[in-house]
């Protein structure tokens, strides 16, 4: 029988996350698998044209772009963020195992209780946390006006980016007036390396002529400014330095300085709603990623070390990233998963935390890690590629690696399966040939332990033309 949501629960995306239609209500970031790994060429045109003006601010550019749903399965812009692995798992299991009322299913009697908010991710956090506020309070209304739900407050569940989004509009628009929980799996609370690394370094995908650059769009997007590292990530000859603070190449000054700004109002807010809003951040640390870099003839080069020490994370959020401003980095209510970035809408071990959180019960399984299994490897390949993987354990161990399809995202090929030995170092290698283009998952897990425990990177496989 399913359990009753005692408050309203919105779900919020990561970049990237939302579709996007223009005008004329064609998709133009499509839901489709096959538009974004069928050609590269084509794909690459169709992101361009997404592109924002120079100036845009906090503001819409009006050229009619809406987000109208959350993306169900593997999405990603090659050399942008990590691929994810969309939001049809998480909206499948929150329906199977709670009394779900949807906008499209509610009545006077059964008002909506359940909200998933698509928006433009191309814009600033800050448009989208207004734009939040205007989509959840009217809902909220009508829930409250039901007798007994007097009382109904927010709990947000919110991935990557989304929570930005979020803690924006609760910490610093007031919503936390109304917001009971806040939930964020993996977000970027101070920001992550991968967005420095697109922004200097650029966004192409390619081999020889073949191929796309997508370096101008990323670089006209507010959203992905504010994704850059807060902390200072930049190696120099007296210590680590941010972003303001040493000249980096391609860096808009300004779109730096704002985003900066942006983090500073978050760091700010959570001081007066850090006692009023119950957080709830998961977040990974068994994953290696990238947390500062080096400056090397004008290109970022990502290391997986900040002063000599490697603290991991999900394999794109950094560990020391993934608290809340007002969260201490070692806090208790912080839970940890071993999984990627891009799965962890998907993970059946966040399933657990979560029914615990929108349950009200106050035992919240904290995540035993029987092994801990570190994955590398690339996540976008052109086809004609090989998919090489390099998984670090405890030494000794039997690691089996798995590429299969995605959940709707088959390619049509059998699973492959490998067992690995290392050479009593930890270290395990194995290179799988050239997958043909679709999008796949990566499953690693040491054999002694349960299938759940693997760690799963999603990958998309791109065709070039």
């Amino acid at each position: 029988m399913s359990q009753p949501l005692d408050h309203l629960v919105v779900v919020v995306p990561g970049i990237m996350g939302s579709v996007l239609q223009d005008r004329e209500g064609r998709e133009v970031w499509s839901t489709s698998l096959r538009a974004v790994v069928g050609g590269l060429l084509t794909f690459g045109r169709r992101i361009r044209a997404l592109e924002l003006p120079a100036g845009v601010g906090d503001d819409h550019p009006g050229d009619g772009v809406r987000a109208t749903a959350l993306m169900p399965d593997l999405h990603v812009v090659p050399g942008l963020w990590s691929v994810e692995i969309g939001y049809a798992a998480l909206r499948d299991w929150l329906r199977r195992t709670f009394d779900v009322v949807t906008i499209a299913d509610a009545t006077a009697e059964r008002p909506a209780n359940y909200l998933e908010f698509p928006y433009d991710w191309r814009l600033s956090n800050r448009y989208n946390a207004r734009a939040l506020g205007d989509a959840v309070e009217p809902v909220l209304e009508r829930l409250r006006a039901v007798r007994g739900n007097e009382d109904v407050g927010i709990v947000f569940v919110a991935h990557s980016m989304g929570g930005l989004v979020v803690r924006y509009y609760v910490d610093v628009l007031g919503g936390h007036e109304i917001t009971r929980k806040v939930v964020t799996l993996g977000t970027p609370h101070r920001g992550a390396l991968n967005a420095l690394e697109s922004l200097v370094n650029g966004v192409r995908k390619g081999f020889g002529p073949v191929g796309t650059d997508l370096s101008a769009f990323s670089r006209s997007l507010p959203a992905l400014y504010q994704l850059l590292p807060e902390y200072a990530c930049i190696a120099g000859p007296s210590g680590l330095l941010k972003t303001t603070e040493t000249t980096v190449p391609e860096l808009d000054t300004a779109m730096t300085a704002d985003a900066m700004a942006f983090h500073r109002e978050l760091e700010d807010a959570a001081r007066g709603t850090a006692e009023v809003v119950d957080a709830h951040p998961v977040l990974a640390r068994t994953q290696p990623t990238a947390t500062t870099a080096r400056l090397v003839d004008g290109r970022v080069e990502p290391l997986l070390t900040i002063d000599g020490q490697d603290q991991r994370g999900d394999g794109t959020v950094p560990r020391l990233s993934a608290a809340p401003y007002g969260v201490a980095s070692d806090d208790p209510i912080l839970r940890y998963v071993m999984d990627k970035h891009g799965h962890l809408p998907a993970s059946d071990v966040i399933q657990v935390e979560l029914e615990g959180v929108l349950s009200g019960s106050p035992d919240i399984p904290r995540r035993i890690e029987p092994f801990r299994v570190g994955v590398l490897a690339q996540d976008v390949l052109l086809a004609g590629e090989p998919l090489e993987v390099t998984v670090s354990a405890e030494p000794g161990l039997a690691i089996e690696v798995v590429l299969d399809g995605a959940p709707g995202a088959a390619p049509g090929v059998p699973a492959e399966r490998r067992e690995l030995l290392d050479d009593g170092d930890g270290v395990y290698r194995t290179t799988f040939a050239a997958p043909p283009p679709g999008g796949y998952e990566l499953r690693a897990r040491a054999t002694a332990a349960a299938e759940r425990d693997a760690v799963t990177t999603p990958v998309a496989v791109f065709a070039p033309v």
